[in-house]
């Protein structure tokens, strides 16, 4: 019996994850670029990863990570970095055997012995350094202020009467830390007392990324670098801009392709736009993404659970939640909606 395991991460220093390179076992370096030239370097030996982190000259302290020699970050950049970045390591999926204890690698051959294509189909995500997701069927969100699961807002909407329209904000742990991975899949829908002309939304929406007036956050010792345009924050330059961010920002998509912010090529570090054609945009206030159900049409009474599933699943990144809409074609109407979501996490409580 095998499952698949999880990575040990292991710091120790740049000395000793040169010393793990082993080229004829495939243990090979690798790094991840962070923020303002930090790079984070491992190598992978079965499930474990070995890593140190190397911080660029005169960088500022960092609280809870230590020191590094300055000797050690140019030692990477001009001997290792561009020799990785010309020839990136194979990525080896590896699984536990239970049997014997030790990770051993997961050949993915596409054919199967006797010839045939091996086809494997799957909405489940892979989630970032190998996480396991599992099946949830949500009939509610989260309480994201105290960080509980599955106690939030209930999917239901009842319209009274004399409104043509009434929503509800279902909010997963994503809202509150980046690192909490939700996939969407599917979900099921059930109503009442419905007319014809009555429709249903669920919305994408983007909470607002945080921004504090220069007044302020001089006071704090935040780094003044961001001007807004509209609602839109845009990057002004180091202390050259009247804002400073009060948080994380909320990544929305700028569909025409005209927003103040990128990413870079690994898709995790915010890259200013200064020509103004980013495929990005920060806002200063709740902001509607789009729709993944517009109008669906409900009439009567359903109280069998009517599926609505994707071919695959989506991920709905930080910051962003749903919005289920109930929209009635007359004032006099009294319609009820109530439904759950099949999505992919990984916490389940």
């Amino acid at each position: 019996m095998r499952r698949e395991s999880r990575t040990l991460y292991k710091k120790r220093s740049w000395i000793k994850v040169k010393s793990l390179i082993d080229d004829i076992k495939g243990h090979h370096l690798d790094f991840e670029e962070k923020q303002n030239g930090v790079f984070r370097v491992f190598v992978q030996k079965g499930r474990s990863q070995f890593f140190v982190n190397l911080f660029p000259p005169g960088f500022g302290h960092v609280v809870g990570i230590s020191d590094t020699n300055d000797d050690d970050y140019q030692d990477f950049v001009d001997n290792y970095q561009n020799p990785i970045e010309d020839n990136p390591p194979v990525e080896i999926e590896h699984v536990l055997d239970t049997t014997t204890g030790e990770a051993v690698p997961k050949w993915s051959e596409p054919h199967t012995g006797d010839g045939k294509l091996r086809v494997l189909s799957s909405h489940k995500p892979l989630l970032s350094n190998g996480r396991a997701s599992y099946n949830y069927f949500a009939g509610c969100g989260d309480t994201v202020a105290s960080g509980t699961v599955g106690t939030g807002q209930k999917i239901q909407v009842c319209a009274a009467s004399g409104t043509t329209e009434e929503s509800v904000d279902i909010k997963f742990m994503n809202c509150a830390w980046p690192g909490e991975e939700i996939w969407v899949f599917g979900g099921s829908v059930m109503w009442a007392n419905a007319h014809p002309g009555d429709t249903f939304c669920l919305e994408i929406r983007a909470e607002a990324s945080p921004v504090v007036p220069r007044a302020v956050a001089e006071g704090f010792g935040l780094p003044v670098d961001y001007d807004l345009d509209g609602a839109r924050i845009k990057y002004a330059g180091p202390n050259l801009g009247d804002y400073a961010l009060g948080g994380l920002p909320v990544f929305t998509p700028n569909w025409d392709k005209v927003g103040h912010w990128d990413l870079d090529s690994a898709g995790t570090t915010p890259m200013p736009n200064i020509s103004g054609s980013g495929r990005f945009d920060w806002h200063t206030v709740d902001t509607s993404v789009g729709d993944y159900m517009r109008k669906l049409p409900i009439m009567g009474t359903n109280t069998s659970p009517t599926p609505i599933d994707a071919t695959e699943s989506a991920p709905l990144p930080y910051g962003h939640y749903f919005r289920v809409t109930l929209y009635c074609d007359d004032e006099s109407n009294t319609p009820h909606l109530s439904g759950y979501l099949r999505i992919y996490r990984e916490r389940l409580k």
